[in-house]
């Protein structure tokens, strides 16, 4: 299993390189497993940092171009956790999840 969690960067970074490297290195019958922000948490507007954009599942899939006859998606869904901002400000963020299987 090759995994590539909060890959996000306020600086210039080949982020869709990176995960299809990532995708390149799963061996038949492994799997890659990508977790990212859905969206800015709500403290985010007071650091600067609202206005990244956080890729969904369906552009997560589609950046790594995978071949469907030698991948299936697994799980690629938009799912919330409980978090604390650097305040205690409890918050439900949103997280995007992408499970593929390699055949």
């Amino acid at each position: 299993m090759v995994a590539a969690c909060f890959l996000h960067s306020p600086i210039d970074f080949p982020r869709t390189s990176v995960l299809q490297r990532a995708a390149a290195a799963v061996a038949p019958g492994g799997y890659l497993l990508i977790v990212g922000h859905a969206e800015a948490p709500p403290w985010a507007w007071a650091q600067g940092h609202a206005d990244h954009h956080f890729p969904i599942p369906t552009e997560e899939l589609s950046t790594l171009q995978l071949d469907d006859a030698n991948w299936e998606t697994v799980i690629g869904e938009v799912v919330p956790r409980e978090a604390t901002g650097p305040d205690g400000q409890a918050a439900t963020l949103h997280d995007t999840v992408v499970f593929v299987s390699r055949h």
